[in-house]
């Protein structure tokens, strides 16, 4: 990757070329991140109960932790419609 990024940067290329290397390297954080996500999970099913369990756990106090992020965000309703 390093090598397609120093050739388009010090070499008179194509545009075509250029777009085709810009599209590549567009793609190769996200492959590695997929990648290692993938040897995560394996980890965590070789590491035992612990470590799914304590994902399980991140996920449920995440997911139950949204609804209250959302109200953070509206405005307060009690002093609707009082005059000042």
């Amino acid at each position: 990757m390093l090598l397609l990024v120093l050739i388009s940067n010090y070499v008179k290329l194509d545009e075509k070329v250029r777009n085709g290397i810009q599209f590549i390297s567009n793609l190769y954080i996200p492959i590695i991140v997929a990648m290692a996500s993938i040897q995560n999970v394996a980890g965590a099913l070789r590491g035992g109960w612990v470590a799914i369990l304590g994902g399980g756990l991140a996920v449920v106090l995440s997911f139950l932790l949204v609804p209250v992020v959302v109200n953070l965000g509206k405005p307060s309703t009690k002093n609707r419609g009082v005059k000042a």
